[in-house]
């Protein structure tokens, strides 16, 4: 699929909750070239360096948890004077810890980010001038994990029932809720696998594909699920995964 396959009406504003690194910055990035006005927003300082870079883009940092954000974000996107708006979530948060050693508030946190702060954002967006389509960025341990990733793995699962419900009740307003679950990606935070060829090696076993997914793997179909070309798809969760959920574990 190209880049030529993929229609976005323009001229296009889309937010980018989640943007100062990994797959939300590889999204902000890949929509900025298609010449998209790109709200970054990110907890990090590091999401004012996207939008230094030129082009129609602009940041905010701010913790998508706080009370105001969302009103901030509206602020941004009405300055940009949209034809159409978009939204795309990718902020999360995660408590690393067997299931028994979990905290309430690494629990706490980690529902807040990945869940109640993408519905409030997702309730504010519904209000934007031309509010089009959202998605938001889940991930395979919502339908399988392991040991270490309850809090996460629970969220995600949470995420996922946010998309259908918040496509039911959007959809009758002409907003499509959709999501993607990635597998494994090569981003910063899990450098310490793939940079490992022994773990890299164990990693990409696991997958049908035979690689690991770049973080394009998962802005194409985000593109794709944000433009009109997937008018009738709403409420779908798609798994970006290389087949990972394909097969049984004794077959890995």
């Amino acid at each position: 699929m190209t880049d030529s396959q993929i229609t976005l009406v323009l001229p296009d504003t889309v937010v980018v909750a989640g943007a100062a690194r990994g797959i939300g910055r590889a999204i902000a990035t890949d929509l900025s070239a298609l010449g998209c006005a790109v709200v970054a927003v990110d907890v990090e300082a590091a999401v004012e360096e996207f939008a230094s870079a030129g082009g129609r883009r602009s940041a905010l940092v701010a913790d998508v948890t706080a009370d105001d954000t969302a009103a901030r974000v509206g602020e941004l996107v009405t300055a940009t004077e949209p034809g159409t708006t978009r939204l795309v979530y990718a902020a999360f948060t995660e408590e690393r810890a067997a299931f028994t050693d979990g905290t309430r508030d690494g629990w706490g946190r980690t529902f807040e980010v990945s869940v109640g702060a993408a519905a409030n954002l997702l309730r504010a967006f519904a209000t934007w001038p031309g509010a089009r389509s959202a998605v938001l960025v889940g991930s395979v341990h919502a339908r399988a994990t392991m040991p270490g990733f309850s809090a996460y793995a629970v969220a995600k699962a949470g995420l996922t029932g946010l998309v259908r419900a918040a496509a039911l009740e959007l959809g009758p307003l002409g907003i499509r809720v959709n999501e993607v679950d990635p597998g494994f990606v090569r981003v910063e935070r899990n450098e310490h696998v793939w940079s490992d060829p022994a773990q890299r090696d164990r990693v990409v076993r696991s997958y049908p594909l035979g690689r690991l997914a770049e973080p394009r793997d998962v802005s194409t179909v985000v593109r794709f699920l944000l433009g009109d070309d997937s008018a009738y798809v709403t409420g779908a969760s798609i798994p970006v995964d290389g087949g990972l959920l394909t097969q049984l574990p004794e077959n890995r």
